[in-house]
């Protein structure tokens, strides 16, 4: 067993001189709740379009646009209460998303727990444990996983809300009457190009989450003492660009100083805690920051139990 045991330290330790820090592969993780959620939004289109030439939606959106005396102004200007409220009328009766907790808690489970196991056994790679073989069976952190759900809903209900809006904004805009179909074959395809970069957006931010989540527990439970926040340096935030290179204890927040003038503090990059402005498409990742005195008892490895 001593034998064993160092064996796997000096392995783990030429394969951490070898490897260097790098982050988890989000865009290849979260292919399949993109798929997911692409699906089910896109679908909720079809239905909107459905719904509202059966409650004569179309009618009562040209009457309210036609109605009004708009100026060139009123365009640019946010949407008013009475716009607000024809939005509310129009999905009156508009049961595609009745069941959404129910989708949203499958498409969850089809896909975190998946993301999780995948980012725990990069971290363990990242420490020099090769040979990972994770498989989560804490319920604890199964059951904190699917708290998630209430993003999705959220998600959900934002994007066909805002698809209202983009619709009634392009009628004034347009001045086009809703009866058009080449306006509708339009209008419905640039709805569609819109759901597929939200729900691209949607997955790699839900996927950011899930996977620094997974690889904060799996350093923690491993013996790693400290942590290192990491910028990729394409297209990042500046105030996550600062945070490049800064390190904390492993138990310790991260100190983010945000350009809204707010410090927030966050276990991680893609903490679920942080507001929307400093947690949606970040790219930022974590790395453990150990040296080569740092050892894991091979009986020990914590592997998802």
């Amino acid at each position: 067993m001593i034998a064993a045991a160092a064996i796997l330290t000096g392995t783990a330790r030429l394969l951490r001189r070898v490897r260097r820090a790098r982050r988890f592969d989000r865009v290849r993780a979260s292919r399949k709740l993109y798929r997911e959620v692409l699906t089910y939004w896109s679908g909720g289109i079809d239905a909107l379009f459905t719904h509202l030439q059966h409650t004569k939606g179309w009618d009562r959106l040209a009457r309210h646009v036609q109605g009004d005396a708009v100026d060139a102004a009123r365009v640019e200007k946010a949407l008013t209460e009475k716009d607000r409220q024809l939005i509310i009328d129009l999905l009156a009766g508009f049961s595609y998303y009745d069941d959404v907790e129910t989708v949203a808690a499958a498409i969850v489970e089809a896909t975190r727990q998946e993301t999780f196991e995948e980012a725990a056994k990069f971290a363990l790679r990242q420490l020099g444990i090769a040979a990972a073989d994770f498989s989560l069976r804490n319920e604890t952190i199964r059951a904190a996983l699917l708290e998630r759900v209430s993003a999705e809903i959220f998600a959900t209900r934002n994007n066909i809300a805002g698809v209202m809006e983009s619709m009634v904004r392009q009628f004034y805009e347009l001045g086009r009457n809703p009866y058009d179909r080449r306006f509708l074959a339009d209008l419905r395809q640039q709805l569609g190009d819109v759901t597929m970069a939200q729900a691209k957006r949607f997955a790699l931010t839900e996927t950011a989450i899930a996977a620094e989540l997974a690889q904060l527990e799996t350093f923690r439970r491993n013996g790693v003492q400290r942590k290192k926040w990491n910028a990729l340096g394409q297209n990042t935030r500046p105030s996550h660009q600062a945070m490049d290179g800064a390190e904390a204890g492993i138990d310790e927040k991260f100190a983010l100083a945000s350009d809204d003038g707010n410090t927030y503090l966050a276990d991680s990059p893609s903490d679920p805690s942080l507001p929307p402005h400093e947690l949606i498409n970040c790219r930022c990742w974590m790395s453990p920051v150990v040296n080569d005195e740092f050892q894991i008892d091979p009986e020990r490895i914590w592997e998802g139990q």
